[in-house]
């Protein structure tokens, strides 16, 4: 008897560029999600009719009546608006598994999902993916938004001097500039609640994280800034959010990259030579990473699945197209923190 296919799908909530938007969807139906449930951020985001012309994306636009009927009130910080829509899609799914991810982290399998989960012991319900993340190579010419080399984060069990050494920075960890926590597939049908990187039993506030199993069948390629402005607008966003918000969103050597690009908001200049500074790295440098296994041999270009499920679609993946789209959200974050005390 043939055995049953796994049902899985993905649950993300989106305030992006439609290129980005449209790579991140077409991606993942190509792999094979059978739902893909967004919830938009921007009530007047122009992506909403795309999505809604594709029967396996299941489009949600988080307005004002929205978040009266789910919370009484739309929550000020982004990571609490990710969670309440991702534990009311994972309440609501008719899949077997779900993702969490967000539309700048992209799956990438070795092998089967099904032959993951056959792993699983009777009381893991959930599988943690690592995630890698994106680095442009410095002095190279950027074409797509896709482009560059994806490293491993840190090994504490197998420590590295000379990579610690090489990489330190008051404003990474290693190579790392963004999170290193990976993400969760979650087996839908239990009482959880449903976190940036990993569930709870019951309700958030509990933090009784149920057992899981390390995925061994692939990774998630995380983009920290699918270009150097894209970055900077990342940080600018949890800045515009104020100190508070943005104290209770982030933590550690990112919130040091918050306060830093707080401080130089409005000069493009700073931010672009801070970003090469953190995130971009020397081909040097990059030789040394494949040698000593901390690059992950995988490359990712959407254009084909781009073509396929959104063939009407004209979408220019390069990094000067991408940026034109994002200058009006960064305007916007630096408007934000001109007017607020705490961070200027």
């Amino acid at each position: 008897m043939k055995a049953e296919r796994l049902r899985w799908g993905i649950v993300a909530t989106i305030s992006e560029p439609k290129p980005l938007v449209l790579a991140f969807m077409a991606h993942h139906l190509a792999m094979g999600a059978e739902e893909i449930h967004v919830y938009l951020d921007d009530v007047d985001d122009p992506v909403a009719p795309i999505l809604e012309r594709v029967p396996q994306i299941k489009v949600t636009v988080c307005d004002a009546a929205y978040w009266a009927e789910v919370f009484g009130k739309r929550p000020s910080r982004q990571t609490r608006r990710q969670t309440i829509n991702a534990t009311r899609a994972y309440e609501n799914c008719s899949v077997d598994w779900l993702f969490h991810l967000d539309a700048d982290e992209f799956l990438h399998l070795e092998w089967s999902l099904e032959k993951q989960v056959k792993s699983l012991q009777n009381q893991q319900l959930w599988i943690k993916f690592l995630n890698v993340e994106r680095a442009f190579v410095a002095k190279d010419d950027i074409g797509s938004i896709f482009d560059g080399v994806f490293k491993f984060p840190p090994d504490p069990e197998n420590p590295d001097v000379e990579y610690d050494t090489l990489f330190e920075h008051p404003l990474r960890e290693g190579a790392f500039s963004g999170h290193k926590a990976g993400k969760a597939m979650c087996k839908t049908g239990h009482e959880m609640s449903v976190g940036l990187h990993a569930p709870r039993i019951g309700p958030m506030t509990s933090r009784n994280i149920p057992p899981f199993r390390h995925a061994g069948c692939g990774i998630i390629l995380h983009f920290d800034g699918l270009s150097p402005l894209h970055w900077a607008a990342k940080l600018l966003r949890y800045a515009a959010a104020g100190t508070a918000d943005a104290k209770q969103m982030v933590g550690g050597k990112r919130l040091a990259q918050v306060a830093l690009v707080a401080d130089l908001y409005d000069d493009l200049d700073a931010l672009r030579a801070l970003h090469d500074e953190v995130n971009a790295i020397s081909q040097e440098n990059v030789e040394f990473l494949r040698t000593r296994g901390h690059l992950a041999d995988v490359r990712l270009n959407p254009a084909s699945a781009i073509a396929t499920w959104f063939p009407d679609e004209v979408v220019d993946l390069s990094v000067e197209a991408f940026d034109a789209l994002l200058m009006p959200r960064v305007k916007e974050y630096q408007y934000l923190i001109s007017q607020m005390d705490d961070w200027v």
